[in-house]
């Protein structure tokens, strides 16, 4: 070939056995980490359900809550939100409901809006799951009937 030339270099050489050691643990603390991580995702699938489970108590029992603002039942009205709930059992776990209800006139306290005409209740309804985990909500309530 004419006009191009090859240029070889004599100073080719390979890693090193301690280039070779250092790259291993490298890898070795990468995959590790990798490893203790998968572990610990895998690891509580349990607390992941009842977290689940409780959260689904927990929305349903706001909705049946809420629900009393159009039942055609006297006694199922905002001004009468029950706060003793029964307890819910999923399976073999034992999930504890607790309500607690707040009355509230227009624009006192600081939660219930001037605009509220019959005034407000601050619902908060509490689910804990037999390891102790626990899911919180609070609603308020606005225009009840008396």
């Amino acid at each position: 070939m004419i006009g191009t030339r090859r240029f070889i270099s004599n100073d080719c050489r390979g890693m090193t056995f301690i280039e070779i050691l250092v790259s291993m643990v490298a890898i070795t603390m990468v995959a590790s980490g990798i490893g203790a991580t998968m572990v610990g995702a895998t690891k509580n699938p349990d607390l992941s359900r009842e977290y689940s489970q409780a959260t689904f108590i927990l929305q349903s029992t706001t909705d049946t809550i809420i629900g009393y603002k159009r039942s055609s039942d006297v006694g199922k009205k905002y001004a009468n939100i029950p706060t003793a709930f029964a307890s819910v059992t999923v399976g073999t776990k034992t999930f504890t409901r607790a309500v607690t209800v707040t009355t509230g006139t227009a624009g006192s306290p600081a939660w219930c809006p001037s605009t509220a005409g019959f005034g407000c209740k601050l619902v908060q309804v509490m689910v804990t799951g037999p390891s102790g985990l626990t899911v919180r909500s609070t609603t308020v309530l606005m225009n009840y009937e008396d």
